[in-house]
């Protein structure tokens, strides 16, 4: 049983209260937990803070103003603690859609500072502090009311050990002159929330097989299904799922009597939006040659695989100097379009690239290998 000093914050007068009582301090710890299995958006269940010992825990469900939270958020005097928070980023969007200021991943924090890639809280908790913690409760029922006390003792437990893990690797952080990396990582990620989209070229990797057009209703499909998704607050799968739109994409049906059996058992509400697919088709079966998208690049051939790997070595060998775990610098899409630059291809460079990385990383590549050899 943890024992810690915690307030239950049910009404926006207390909401208020109690984000006064956090603006003073330097940073205050986030947590939350939501439901999504069944909608668009996740539905926020609970929302922990904490900050000098003292923890709070805001329900979502009876606050009907949460603008004291949002001005929390806002605020750039105060850092907002979390640890693997983008799933957390998510909800504060969805749900209140505040710019959000000065975001400290502990998670981002531990791999600028040699702890490993994608540490999880768990284990940064037991490495730190040599606490054990219980993760029961994290696919139980957050909206239930009111919460067991197993539900709430694992709320606290996601705040009150998060606190001295922050404090050592701001420390850390600090010392070595990386806080700022971890803030930088942080706007990006804040930013990348606000931008979210679902790229179907990127996310379903046989996409890479549709000719142009096939590609073009590809897009026109996973448009039309967000647009669905959002107006029913529905999961996408839900709605079309990945492996339909590729079928659908394909065979470019012109009729709903040719399109049906393309529809896997997967989309529950598939079939009540044959129009919409039509239609999406039609667009892409229809446009000119001069609007079709350029082809998905195809896998890696031996050589670029090759090239691949002598550019993450040299990555690896100098986070190793560093000691960076070297997952954070650059990723797999990263990596195949270094190769793509350094092949003569034109490329726009990520925003990620720059920053505390360009330097110590994309400079020293753009040095290292020759374009077009």
């Amino acid at each position: 049983m943890i024992d810690s000093d915690s307030m239950w914050v049910a009404n926006s007068d207390d909401l208020e209260r109690t984000v006064a009582s956090y603006q003073s301090n330097q940073a205050v710890v986030l947590d939350t937990e939501f439901v999504r299995e069944r909608t668009y958006y996740p539905k926020p269940a609970l929302v922990q803070l904490a900050g000098a010992g003292h923890i709070s825990l805001v329900d979502p469900v009876a606050v009907t103003d949460a603008s004291a939270l949002s001005s929390l958020l806002e605020s750039e005097r105060t850092l907002k603690v979390v640890h693997s928070g983008s799933e957390d980023l998510e909800v504060f969007q969805a749900w209140l859609g505040c710019p959000i200021k000065g975001w400290f991943d502990t998670q981002v924090a531990a791999a600028l500072l040699g702890y490993g890639y994608a540490i999880g809280y768990r284990n940064i908790v037991e490495t730190f502090l040599g606490e054990e913690l219980d993760k029961g409760e994290t696919r139980s029922d957050w909206l239930q009311r009111p919460l067991s006390d197993s539900q709430l003792q694992y709320a606290i437990a996601d705040v009150l050990y998060l606190e001295p893990v922050f404090e050592r690797l701001y420390q850390e952080a600090e010392a070595l002159g990386r806080v700022e990396w971890v803030l930088e990582e942080g706007a990006r990620a804040v930013m990348g929330s606000q931008n979210a989209s679902y790229d179907c070229r990127v996310k379903i990797g046989s996409a890479w097989k549709l000719p142009a057009r096939g590609l073009l209703a590809l897009m026109e499909l996973c448009g039309a299904r967000e647009q669905l998704a959002v107006s029913h607050n529905k999961p996408r799968g839900w709605i079309l799922d990945d492996q339909s739109m590729m079928q659908i994409a394909t065979a470019l049906p012109s009729s709903k009597t040719q399109l049906r059996p393309l529809l896997s058992d997967k989309s529950r509400g598939a079939i009540r939006h044959v129009d919409r697919w039509l239609l999406a088709v039609s667009k892409a079966v229809d446009a000119p040659v001069d609007q079709l998208p350029e082809p998905v690049a195809p896998p890696m051939s031996a050589g670029q695989r090759q090239r691949m790997k002598l550019i993450k070595q040299r990555v690896v060998g100098w986070a190793a100097d560093l000691n960076i775990a070297p997952e954070i610098i650059f990723n797999k899409s990263d990596y195949a379009m270094w190769v793509q630059w350094l092949e003569g291809g034109t490329i726009s460079i990520p925003d990620h690239w720059t920053g505390w990385r360009r330097v110590l990383f994309t400079e020293r590549l753009m040095h290292e290998f020759s374009r077009g050899e």
